[in-house]
Order: structure tokens, then sequence, then C-alpha cells
């Protein structure tokens, strides 16, 4: 999501351990925002959603079954935003594909963690303006 693709591709140098915010399915990766000050060295944060995966079991399985052509980007000032909107619409998919909530392998709990305990952003659906633009059809929120 947008709070970890900027970090580990673009960032990666910034912190000698990283594996020390990975703990607790990540939930304090918003940490890394604050400890290097990434937050005022990034104005804009694109999740990029192409063809996205929205089912996997454990964080490197990937299957073609799950990878569909959303054809979307998500653009914001705000990472936890970017990232809220972007597992709203992963959970859509998986609504609409399992016909079912079905709860993810490892929960995307950094997400509110990044706006509950470190004030990084807004996690909240309805506190985010949600712009669209473009087409409609298979937009899923």
């Amino acid at each position: 999501m947008a709070l970890k693709k900027p970090i580990l591709r673009w960032f990666r140098r910034c912190w000698p351990r990283a594996s020390d915010y990975h703990g607790d399915s990540c939930a304090d990766l918003a940490a890394i925002w604050k400890d290097y000050h990434l937050a005022a060295k990034t104005k804009l944060n694109i999740l990029v959603m192409l063809t996205p995966l929205f089912h996997s079991v454990g964080p490197h399985n990937y299957n073609d079954e799950y990878v569909w052509e959303y054809k979307g980007l998500i653009v914001s000032q705000d990472p936890v935003a970017a990232d809220s909107v972007g597992l709203r619409i992963i959970e859509a998919k998986r609504m609409e594909y399992f016909g079912k909530k079905v709860s993810f392998e490892t929960p995307a709990k950094h997400i509110r963690m990044a706006e509950t305990r470190h004030g990084l952003g807004v996690a909240d659906p309805s506190k985010i303006e949600l712009i669209k633009l473009g087409w409609k059809e298979g937009i899923l929120i």
C-alpha cells in the first residue's frame, strides 16, 4: 500500500534496521515517517493500482487468479488516506470475488495505527475527501 511502497522502494537506504518496523503486522510502520523525517520530504503519495493483487496467503505469495486490471491510481498528500482508500478497494474486490467478507491473512492494521498511534494522517474513510476522475465502471467504491 502507499504507506509501504514509497518507504520500501524509494527510502530503503534511509534506515539501518528496517526489520525493526515489521513486528505486529507492521503496526508501527508509520514511525519510519517521523524517525527519518520522511513526512516533510514526501509531497505526494501515489498508490499504483493498475493490476493489484487482492488475495494472497502470506507476504510473498502471488497468484494470477487474484490479480485484476483495476487501472487506477490513488494520489494524495496524505499517505494514510491513500492506503485507506486502497484498502477499501481491495476489500470491495474481495467481497465481489468471494461473495462474502474474507479476512486478510495479515491484517492491514498499520493503516489504522498510522492515524491513531502515530498521527501521520487520516485512515477514517468518512473523513477522506475522495475525488473520482475518469471512467466509473468497475470503480468498486
